[in-house]
């Protein structure tokens, strides 16, 4: 421990990383279980067609958070910090009233205007109605305030509460909702019924952040007098609305259009192999949600050598975890999918290649967080959206091809192209080196 206190200049940054970093760990962890056991149960309870229009509905779901939250929570993740470091409290208030105020009111406003457009459509039978996605559009503003509370909970040096609720807590309650109304009550449950039941969980989840950062904001800043800059963090948020909006793309682009071309069943396959995909890389995305704010710090202060510092150790970091984890795949992975059903079997090759790509995206380091937390939104915002570009065309050309597999090529070659492009970016613009080689 020692040992590792000594590469930083200062011992409050270790200790956030060790502390901080390690309870992030235990809670990503603990998520990233909780989501693969929920995926598995809904596997063996819906079957890959009926879970592959659950899935398609809370994809729909991800992308459109992304415009709710209006680029509020990753502007939290640099403005929270950086006004706790220079103590401009007064601001730091204002941030957080206008955050949450704009979140919910763009996330509601839309979910309503997407509901009438809906029924009208059906009503004058243009659209035959999507039902599965109307009972979703409830989580359109949870979500997109729960992403927001948690980012301020977060920049506040909150780590635990932060992650909690959006990373465990839902997952876990509907966990147990599901297991009540399927293994006790043999209710028949439907995608329907599921998207309802992670409705009721969401709420839950909502109001206990809710509550968390109320008692914590008392504890801190209460008594300063707030202030507000609107336009700075609107002129802000809107560049970070855009790139989140492009990594949501990114991460769902291959499932939307699998949904688009092939139907709910590719989804249904597809869906448990990117979600084991993701389990390799939980570990560096969970020292990553609590190292943010640190990019941010030092940079503030200008101290570059310890960017670097932090910066190699989190991609070294990242890249064995992964590495491990993906070994695990390798040599498990049929038996793994097993567990789903005999129908999911098919999507093993995909998971192969799926690793393959994950791998790659720790190898190259925090590149899409280091360019937010430094001010060069802009750029990666460019940078984003020729990806997405890329992406969606390798999704329309190689699925019809390949099948479940060209989502899956798709997916890899974007993540590789982009992260070497965005760690050369980033080598040349502020001289940090993130690759692990």
């Amino acid at each position: 421990m020692s040992g590792l206190l000594k590469r930083f200049n200062t011992s409050d940054i270790a200790k956030v990383l060790i502390v901080g970093g390690g309870s992030a760990v235990v809670i990503k962890a603990l998520g990233t279980g909780i989501q693969f056991l929920l995926l598995l149960i809904l596997g063996r309870v819906l079957g890959a067609a009926q879970l592959g229009v659950y899935v398609n509905a809370t994809a729909w779901i991800d992308v459109l958070v992304l415009v709710g939250k209006i680029g509020l929570d990753m502007a939290a993740f640099r403005y929270v910090a950086m006004y706790l470091t220079q103590n401009q409290l007064g601001l730091l208030r204002g941030f957080k009233r206008f955050s949450l105020g704009a979140s919910l009111g763009v996330s509601s406003g839309l979910a309503i205007l997407i509901a009438l457009s809906l029924l009208v459509l059906d009503r004058i039978h243009l659209l035959s109605l999507p039902h599965s996605f109307l009972l979703a559009l409830p989580l359109l503003p949870l979500l997109s305030v729960i992403q927001v509370q948690s980012a301020i909970l977060r920049g506040l040096g909150s780590y635990v509460r932060s992650l909690l609720p959006y990373t465990f807590l839902r997952h876990f309650l509907l966990l147990l909702i599901v297991l009540v109304f399927w293994g006790l009550l043999n209710y028949p449950l439907t995608s329907q019924g599921v998207i309802a039941l992670t409705v009721v969980a969401t709420f839950l989840s909502f109001v206990l952040t809710f509550i968390w950062l109320q008692q914590l904001q008392v504890k801190t800043v209460e008594k300063v007098p707030v202030s507000y800059e609107r336009g700075q963090w609107i002129k802000s948020s809107l560049p970070m609305m855009f790139v989140g909006s492009s990594v949501v793309l990114l991460n769902q682009a291959d499932i939307l259009a699998l949904g688009f071309l092939l139907g709910k069943e590719a989804v249904g396959v597809y869906a448990p192999m990117a979600r084991l995909a993701l389990l390799i890389v939980f570990g560096y995305q969970a020292l990553n949600s609590v190292i943010k704010p640190k990019f941010s710090s030092l940079y503030t202060q200008k101290n570059m050598a310890g960017l670097q510092r932090l910066v190699t150790w989190t991609t070294r970091v990242g890249f064995f975890s992964s590495l491990f984890v993906g070994a695990m795949f390798l040599l498990f992975g049929k038996y793994i999918i097993g567990m789903f059903g005999e129908e999911f079997i098919a999507g093993y090759p995909v998971l192969l290649i799926l690793i393959v790509g994950r791998i790659v995206d720790a190898a190259t380091g925090p590149t899409q967080d280091l360019l937010v937390m430094t001010g060069h939104q802009m750029l990666l915002a460019r940078l984003l959206l020729v990806s997405v570009i890329c992406n969606i065309i390798l999704n329309f050309v190689l699925i019809p091809w390949l099948g479940i597999l060209g989502a899956a090529y798709a997916n890899a070659i974007t993540i590789l192209s982009w992260n070497i492009v965005s760690a050369i970016l980033i080598r040349w613009r502020l001289g940090i080196k993130t690759t692990l080689l």
